[in-house]
């Protein structure tokens, strides 16, 4: 099956990226029209299991607000991630790209609340046995006094660099949701603290002229899953298309 998607998230994940976005259809005029259904991509893994993490010589040329088009699709939805269609191991077709990001406000307003679970510790934090519904694992939304923190991490490779963000939506704050998305890694990449234990906030320049997408992850081992933030998208587009 050929699909056409706009792109609302490509984010660092197991060495390649996880791109999920919008699907477009097209109307009898023949002009594409964007509907509410999620599209994540994800490929055969040896064990017959389903990996999302795209390498990125699939695609190297794709970045966020661009449109891809991709055939052979299979839809292979789980219990945790519903928008999930398997495709061909081959190179994305970018196809177009949105001119007027600034439409996706409606979209970021219509998409209501995201995911919360009171039992945990931490905002990003969700038992893996929360019901989520029909919901889906994929956002939009329009979050307000956005704010992101910068801090350098040890890991066993060496010093990481981590961004989170912490955002108001419908009257409750969220704190500490990562940011997987290269391009804000881009923004900032002057703007890290200088060493481990420090933490530097940032903003953006447009205040709350963005929008985020949220993607909630499969079960991890500690029986939880995880909200991360998997695209900054700039209503003007720019951020976008300069750092993407």
């Amino acid at each position: 099956m050929r699909k056409d998607i706009l792109v609302l998230a490509k984010s660092w994940k197991e060495g390649g990226f996880c791109i999920a976005g919008l699907e477009l259809t097209r109307t009898q005029s023949g002009s594409r029209m964007l509907t509410h259904n999620w599209i994540r991509p994800v490929l055969p893994k040896a064990d017959g299991s389903m990996t999302g993490a795209i390498p990125h010589e699939l695609c190297a040329s794709v970045s966020v607000l661009d449109i891809v088009t991709l055939d052979g699709m299979v839809h292979a939805p789980t219990a945790m991630q519903p928008e999930n269609w398997l495709v061909p191991a081959h190179d994305m077709s970018v196809s177009g790209c949105v001119q007027k990001p600034a439409l996706l406000q409606r979209f970021a307003h219509e998409h209501g609340g995201i995911w919360h679970d009171a039992r945990t510790l931490r905002d990003d934090q969700i038992a893996a046995d929360m019901p989520v519904g029909t919901s889906g694992s994929l956002r939009l939304i329009a979050p307000a006094d956005l704010v992101f923190s910068l801090q350098l991490n040890e890991s066993s490779t060496g010093i990481k660099r981590r961004i989170s963000a912490a955002f108001t939506h419908e009257g409750r704050r969220y704190r500490g949701i990562p940011v997987t998305e290269p391009a804000l890694t881009r923004v900032f990449k002057n703007q890290f603290p200088h060493a481990v234990g420090h933490v530097v906030e940032r903003r953006l320049n447009h205040g709350d002229r963005y929008c985020l997408t949220l993607s909630l992850s499969p079960a991890w081992k500690d029986g939880n899953r995880y909200i991360l933030g998997a695209a900054v998208i700039d209503y003007t587009g720019y951020l976008n298309r300069t750092y993407g």
